[in-house]
């Protein structure tokens, strides 16, 4: 599939998001804007800064690890609308 310059713009902050998550989370909220929209299987779908940092607090007190195989992952973008699937390691 071929993306437009901004959609593969789109996708490499998709990349650095996963990148810091297993990192630790360090400047997650760096990388989007105040009306973000997410999904997040078990959580759903949330809209906001607020619903994001629910997320991420609820995520990190549950996890002790985890990584993202970058290699496999499948980034689709249309627009401003970005979809990521790849394999997830953690405990």
């Amino acid at each position: 599939m071929t993306h437009t310059a901004s959609e593969t713009a789109l996708i490499e902050i998709a990349k650095e998001y996963f990148r810091r998550v297993d990192a630790g989370g360090a400047g997650l909220t760096d990388l989007f804007t105040d009306d973000v929209e997410l999904y997040f299987p078990k959580f759903g779908v949330a809209k906001g800064m607020d619903a994001f940092g629910a997320l991420a607090s609820g995520l990190f007190t549950r996890i002790s690890r985890i990584s993202h195989d970058m290699d496999s992952l499948l980034c689709i973008a249309n627009g401003d609308d970005v979809v990521i699937e790849g394999i997830t390691r953690g405990a």
